[in-house]
């Protein structure tokens, strides 16, 4: 936006009010240049404050902003997985817009989310199952993190077994990370990886999986 504003800029029409605000911002912006190259930690914090209501309005919801398109298809997250069935990708996780959701097809299956250029550190998540069926929803998960995405850098930060609030049809439920992480570790991947049986006795999962 800031670029934008300096290409469509006409300085004939500057006013001296006009141009002390732009001075402001400049400076401002500079402030934030010099604490990024200092090595500072610059960000937003989202607390779920326990209410139902916001279990949804975390980090994928502020990067979703107003836009009703996907946070996928602009390009400022990715989502894969180990595997995918039919039109039920990954990228249906982030969608809150309709009712796609994402359906893996083998088992001890995972979604993964890259934050790209942005880092993340993680104390709740949410998951709401499918709307349709009582099977294949997730029972039992590890929530891992990683910096690199390389095989043996994988981190388990949460894990959980024997899970019945999201067992059936349209459930939602938030947990919490149950590793404390330090103020100054920040994640670019996230990644939520079934572990074992599914509801229904399956191993293959599908679900709604919502930061």
């Amino acid at each position: 936006k800031f670029e934008q504003l300096m290409l469509q800029l006409n300085y004939q029409e500057l006013t001296s009010n006009m141009w002390s605000k732009l001075c402001e911002i400049l400076i401002n912006r500079n402030e934030y240049t010099n604490q990024e190259n200092q090595g500072q930690n610059i960000g937003q914090k989202f607390e779920f404050d326990g209410q139902e209501n916001n279990r949804f309005n975390g980090i994928i919801r502020h990067l979703q902003r107003s836009s009703k398109t996907n946070i996928w298809d602009r390009g400022i997250i990715n989502v894969t997985s180990s595997s995918y069935w039919l039109n039920n990708l990954p990228k249906n996780a982030v969608d809150f817009e309709n009712n796609n959701y994402f359906h893996s097809n083998s088992s001890n299956d995972w979604i993964k989310y890259d934050f790209k250029e942005k880092k993340i550190r993680p104390t709740h998540y949410s998951i709401k199952t499918r709307y349709d069926s009582d099977i294949r929803n997730p029972i039992n998960w590890f929530i891992e993190v990683s910096d690199t995405d390389n095989n043996d850098d994988w981190r388990i930060i949460d894990s959980q077994s024997g899970v019945t609030s999201v067992s059936k049809r349209n459930q939602c439920d938030t947990f919490n990370i149950s590793t404390h992480l330090s103020n100054n570790e920040y994640y670019r991947y996230i990644r939520f990886r079934c572990n074992g049986y599914t509801s229904g006795n399956c191993k293959n999962f599908i679900s709604w999986v919502f930061w």
